[in-house]
């Protein structure tokens, strides 16, 4: 199971789990402080699935993929240079 770690403490978070649960009921969401240490430092929001774990921009991007349909054509972000939406 997809699984979205997010800073309850944040309202633009917040609102992104907010809006995940209304849309898709399979992903599960946690607090960031059912992470290890290393995770909760890094203050961004953390997409684990049943492999890999995904950081800043890159665990946005994965998560709304991982809703599937037409959420799926957000993987065309990642052409974008990390740099730019990490900043």
């Amino acid at each position: 199971m997809n699984e979205v770690f997010i800073d309850e403490n944040c309202k633009l978070c917040s609102s992104f789990g907010s809006w995940l649960d209304n849309k898709n009921h399979t992903i599960k969401i946690s607090n960031q402080k059912n992470l290890d240490n290393d995770l909760q430092s890094l203050d961004s929001l953390i997409f684990k699935d049943q492999v890999n774990t995904f950081k800043y921009s890159d665990a946005v991007i994965m998560t709304i993929y991982s809703l599937g349909g037409l959420y799926k054509s957000v993987l065309i972000l990642k052409i974008i240079p990390k740099f730019i939406p990490n900043l």
